[in-house]
């Protein structure tokens, strides 16, 4: 299908409001916003784990983002956070802050079950996990409508109008309303998380589409996820996979800018699609609850595949680890002894103590709730993964470990993410070399109309039409 060219004529308030039709989905009650406003449509797309050397190849199989950049304006290379991981990205681009003062520094809510025991992560909504203010908190404030469809963390209610997440409830309004709506079939949500992952990328992207189409969101954030499922699985330098997934990533792109011009307002859109990390290929994995495990620190259950005590447990993200004493007894004791431990392990690079957090971009010590008593740095072609059975370490084997990862520090160019910006109040041709992931929030509530106070980031100006 032939994507059609991009319309820059702006529609008439009156029209747009003429080409609304009635709909099953949930309308939120909220006070019209002001006419300014309310010609706002911002759509944030984030391809997880897409490097920004996927740009760098000779003909990268991305037609649509290549003329989004063409047309539009790019950084082509954004630096990632501590730790380099999606929930903590994702939380960034909203906030404009690094997970240090965000708190969010692992896929979810770290869970400790108590003194001596294995700590676990669980899904949470953003309100268990970020009390920072977001920009679709602050649209909201401001009127305007939003919608989040499998973004993490997920909101449901309060400053979202329209919620899809990554685990979509099929006794949710907004899944209920889609199902009604024809978009899909009562199955499809009960047995979502059953599909692969290319198929819930459709999913979401279909989701996405059917509300921008319908209610025209102000704000819209769509995260894709096959993208970082191939590098784990295949690595970012596979000659297959990686470019396979990076098509498959453009074209759900050019999934929503059809439904913009379908919905009549692509005149008046901005597009922002971007990553949240890189990703980096592995040789060899290293298992630091295996480790714990051999050394006596961890006890396991009879087939080894999960912790039943422990006097240490690691978090592991890949490039990085975060290491908790867990019981109060000789608790320094253990932290001596995990220093000596991983700091005579081969694929380690470093192992960073609270006199070295800040530096490393941690929490300082006792200030973060989800913050660990040392961190691991990984060597280059190394990674950790979370295992307690297996060998302390062995070669990364692709369809049994994972051959790439990320959460490795960002001055590493392997862990650069990519942004390209799009549409109404960008500044046609421009570009800049780079930008920090910290940067984005306070660029979406300029493009919004709004100032994110208390961010850390900047506003990209030189990326925008009107710069603030």
């Amino acid at each position: 299908m032939r994507t059609r060219p991009p319309r820059r004529r702006l529609v008439p308030a009156a029209l747009a409001a003429a080409l609304l039709f009635p709909t099953a989905l949930p309308a939120p009650a909220r006070a019209a916003p002001p006419p300014a406003a309310r010609d706002r449509h911002v759509v944030v797309i984030t391809i997880d784990g897409l490097p920004a050397a996927a740009f760098d190849e000779p003909r990268p199989p991305m037609p649509t983002l290549l003329r989004l950049a063409r047309e539009g304006a790019r950084a082509r290379r954004v630096t990632a956070v501590v730790p380099a991981i999606t929930w903590p990205s994702h939380a960034t681009i909203v906030t404009g802050l690094p997970p240090a003062r965000h708190g969010l520094l692992v896929n979810g809510q770290l869970e400790r079950e108590g003194p001596g025991r294995p700590l676990r992560i669980r899904q949470r909504p953003r309100e268990a996990l970020i009390g920072a203010p977001t920009v679709y908190d602050l649209a909201h404030a401001a009127g305007l409508t939003t919608a989040l469809v499998n973004w993490v963390p997920n909101q449901d209610g309060g400053p979202v109008a329209w919620s899809f997440p990554e685990r979509p409830d099929p006794a949710g309004a907004t899944e209920r309303a889609l199902v009604a709506d024809g978009v899909f079939s009562p199955e499809d949500m009960t047995d979502f998380f059953r599909s692969t992952i290319v198929w819930r990328d459709e999913a979401w992207t279909r989701a996405a589409a059917h509300i921008l189409r319908r209610h025209k969101p102000n704000l819209l954030l769509l995260h894709l996820l096959a993208t970082d499922a191939s590098g784990h699985r295949h690595g970012p330098s596979s000659i297959v996979a990686a470019p396979a997934a990076a098509a498959l990533a453009d074209t759900r792109v050019r999934d929503v800018l059809e439904a913009l011009h379908d919905a009549g307002i692509a005149g008046r859109a901005t597009v922002i699609v971007l990553s949240d990390h890189g990703f980096r290929p592995l040789k060899r994995i290293v298992r630091p609850n295996a480790i714990l495990l051999k050394e006596g620190l961890l006890t396991a259950d009879a087939e080894r595949r999960s912790a039943t005590a422990c006097a240490a447990y690691a978090i592991t993200e890949g490039g990085s680890a975060i290491l908790y004493a867990t019981a109060p007894e000789g608790r320094e004791a253990t932290i001596a002894r995990l220093r000596a431990i991983f700091g005579a392990v081969e694929g380690v690079a470093r192992v960073i103590g609270p006199e070295g957090f800040a530096a490393a971009g941690y929490p300082e010590a006792g200030t973060q709730a989800q913050m660990g008593d040392l961190v691991l740095a990984a060597k280059e072609d190394y990674g950790f993964w979370p295992d307690v059975g297996g060998e302390p370490e062995s070669e990364a084997r692709e369809g049994v470990t994972p051959v790439g990862h990320h959460g490795f520090p960002p001055e590493d160019p392997a862990m650069d993410a990519f942004l390209v910006a799009w549409g109404q109040g960008i500044r046609p041709g421009a570009a800049v070399d780079r930008i920090r992931l910290i940067d984005v929030a306070p660029t979406l509530a300029a493009l919004l109309g709004l100032r994110l106070e208390g961010a850390e980031g900047r506003v990209v100006s030189e990326l925008l039409a009107d710069a603030p």
